[in-house]
């Protein structure tokens, strides 16, 4: 994709409260000769590796412990609240505090009330700023916030602005004393070991840290029973405009009705593997494959094909370049391989997770002009269809913006964000 526009999700529901989950520790190239190997149906995933592990589904997980709690029970045990102690106009506010754009809102309209400043603080730190200055006082309330956001008290996950202004409304002899405590320690620490399992799962992606928290535990527990959908989206770690590793954070509003399990990959058999790590307990009804592309080509691990046009190439072999020209196109080309792109070299990686990929499933490939030519293209979409002939599948037919998803008003996939432009070709299940 190359066109630079930040994309906005298009959601047509209102807010809705979504569970807190704590954090715990958790230009195509030619192949050479000989079968690529996809890997044992079982994968344990990594960002920098692939490990085959014993071909065995997990067919009785166990869940972890006070999973299942709505926003409003989470929030009333967290504070040793008695049920019904929170009036209408609080639990109102703690369901808007949920979402990242309505925390601060929140907080406004119930500024005494700790049911709703937790609500916000869990859902981002920066609401400290933002506090009454009885509550940025209250060290018993900042542990609960704390607990529930270890990102309070973690100054590598905060940018410098946002590290500035929450050592002002929550200076550094505060943080060091809630460092101190046990229970915070030991939060924290999970935290880190949680997100260094899982670096592809960039925490400056998700500014409501609740789904940070809620894609670590899915990450960790990829076989765990959960009664939703079960979403996988693999995006790319070559991105040079962030229309991915940027505006990831606009897959949130999937986490309503969907588990989203979230990767980055680096090469065609990671994403094999990535979406066989996250099916380990039943086949996903919806699959997004995010990357810069072109018709034949998804970039993983590589440049944007888009940037690279056949002209180019023509002119550098026959000398047409100068020096400076030719020198900065083959370091270009020199990142170039095949297996960090999806393309029709991959059929056996993608017949590999035909089982992992529900009846009726919709699988969106959101990589510009994957879907050129529609029925009678040479595309990305059509290969897919091909290997995958139960599912639906959606790919842009030109460049486009990473436009996101539609969803329904009961938060289940509708169509392509891209569908919205009349820029979608569609090919369905036969």
């Amino acid at each position: 994709m190359s066109i630079q526009n930040r994309p906005t999700t298009t959601i047509r529901r209102p807010p809705a409260v979504t569970v807190p989950t704590p954090p715990v520790a958790a230009a195509g190239v030619e192949k050479p000769a000989g079968k690529k190997e996809s890997g044992a149906p079982e994968q344990q995933f990594s960002s920098t590796a692939i490990r085959s592990a014993q071909d065995s589904r997990v067919t009785q997980p166990q869940r972890v412990k006070g999973a299942g709690l709505s926003g409003v029970e989470a929030l009333r045990v967290g504070l040793n609240q008695p049920a019904g102690s929170l009036t209408r106009a609080e639990q109102k506010a703690v369901a808007l505090a949920t979402t990242w754009a309505g925390a601060g809102e929140a907080l406004a309209s119930q500024p005494k009330s700790k049911a709703v400043a937790l609500a916000a603080m869990t859902t981002s730190e920066e609401m400290v700023m933002k506090l009454s200055p009885a509550l940025k006082k209250d060290m018993a309330f900042l542990k609960q916030a704390a607990l529930a956001n270890p990102a309070l008290v973690m100054p590598e996950l905060q940018n410098e602005y946002l590290r500035g202004g929450i050592r002002k409304a929550f200076p550094e002899a505060r943080q060091n004393k809630l460092l101190a405590d046990p229970d915070v320690k030991a939060a924290v620490a999970a935290q880190r070991a949680a997100l260094a399992a899982a670096p592809d799962i960039r925490p400056d992606s998700f500014d409501n840290r609740r789904i940070l928290a809620q894609l670590l535990h899915n990450r960790a527990n990829p076989a765990e029973v959960d009664a939703r959908p079960t979403a996988v989206a693999v995006y790319p770690k070559s991105d040079w405009n962030g229309q991915f590793t940027g505006t990831a954070s606009q897959l949130q509003d999937l986490t309503k009705a969907y588990r989203l399990m979230f990767y980055q990959v680096e090469t065609d058999a990671e994403f094999g593997g990535a979406v066989k790590h996250a099916t380990q307990n039943k086949p996903a009804d919806l699959v997004i494959i995010g990357g810069h592309g072109e018709a034949t080509l998804t970039a993983f691990g590589a440049d944007d094909p888009a940037r690279l046009p056949p002209a180019m190439r023509k002119r550098l072999e026959g000398g047409r370049m100068g020096p400076k020209e030719q020198e900065r196109l083959m370091a270009r080309l020199a990142v170039v391989n095949e297996e960090k792109y999806l393309d029709f070299s991959d059929a056996d990686i993608v017949a590999g997770i035909k089982d992992r990929v529900g009846k009726g499933a919709n699988v969106v490939v959101m990589s510009c002009s994957t879907g050129k030519g529609g029925t009678g293209g040479n595309n990305i979409a059509n290969f897919l269809h091909g290997l995958l002939p139960q599912a639906h599948i959606h790919a842009p037919t030109e460049p486009v913006q990473n436009s996101g998803v539609v969803l329904n008003d009961k938060g289940l996939f509708e169509k392509a964000g891209f569908a919205e432009i009349g820029k979608a070709y569609v090919v369905g299940p036969r």
